[in-house]
């Protein structure tokens, strides 16, 4: 019980010092390799979290690219979480699950995760997670847990996002294909810090 309230602790200051994610799938890239170059370079940029999920592939293909993302995340160390599959986070040891209304409920994924793992939603007043995300062009809540303004952020706007009340920020996949996604992301990741401080 003392572990998993340590490991619990553990996982809630990590994403409290979260601030740059990406929603990440290996949709319109040649091959794998180029999907995870991508994902190297925005970690080394500065990404801090990883939301993985695949539509296209299946489970066994998506088990093994998350384990290789996973390796990267840790390399760098980053949080890794798997999009609406408890049963692929569990299986890529990643540190959560974003779940969607569509997905499996909370106490399922904890069942299959464990009593630590972190799990995020889209922001709905009434439901509860560890981390919320919500669309940019919504005013962001005033509540006490972390939410990432989600949108199609750019070094353009990032100052208005965060302006607007955003301190965490999560970027779409199509970030992934941008012509230098590290320098971009180093670009983002100073002007949130610089913001937050």
């Amino acid at each position: 019980m003392t572990d998993d309230l340590f490991k619990t602790g553990l996982n809630m200051l990590k994403l409290h010092n979260r601030s740059l994610c990406v929603i990440a799938s290996s949709k319109r890239f040649d091959t794998e390799d180029s999907f995870l170059n991508a994902i190297a370079a925005v970690l080394l940029g500065g990404v801090d979290m990883i939301i993985y999920g695949e539509e296209d592939k299946n489970t066994k293909e998506t088990i093994k690219t998350g384990e290789k993302i996973k390796n990267l995340c840790d390399e760098f160390g980053a949080t890794l979480i798997i999009k609406s599959r408890a049963d692929i986070a569990c299986a890529v040891n990643a540190d959560g699950v974003y779940l969607t209304a569509e997905d499996i409920d909370d106490e399922t994924a904890r069942l299959i995760l464990g009593e630590t793992a972190i799990i995020g939603k889209p922001f709905t007043p009434d439901e509860k997670a560890d981390f919320y995300i919500e669309d940019i062009n919504q005013n962001p809540p005033e509540i006490n847990i972390p939410i990432f303004g989600y949108g199609d952020i750019t070094p353009k706007n990032i100052d208005t996002v965060l302006k607007n009340g955003y301190k965490k920020i999560a970027l779409t996949n199509k970030f992934l294909h941008s012509t230098a996604p590290d320098k971009t992301a180093r670009e983002i990741s100073e002007k949130i810090h610089l913001y937050n401080s």
